[in-house]
């Protein structure tokens, strides 16, 4: 599970991932700490990128999802590894 993890980031499957994230938070695999932090900030990233042109009123809910999200990644990274050590893949 934990390989396909860190396969879907590879590739930017990142919602694969991200439906992973049950398994973490009920403690069935610690492992997938940074397959999930990586989805999470990529996720966040591109809400935030998808802001910049979105109308004033799509803005702020894409504005919010994206701290959200960046938020939760924090949240499940393990402290000897910074966020922004962890590899993603950007999509075209």
């Amino acid at each position: 599970m934990v390989s396909a993890a860190w396969l879907a980031m590879m590739t930017g499957d990142y919602d694969s991932v991200l439906a992973l994230q049950p398994v973490f938070e009920r403690g069935g695999a610690p492992a997938l700490a940074e397959p999930l932090a990586g989805a999470l900030a990529a996720t966040a990233r591109s809400r935030a990128d998808q802001a910049k042109s979105a109308p004033d009123g799509d803005r702020t809910g894409l504005l919010r999802q994206a701290k959200d999200l960046a938020q939760r990644a924090e949240k499940s990274v393990p402290e000897s590894r910074p966020i922004s050590r962890i590899p993603t893949c950007e999509r075209p």
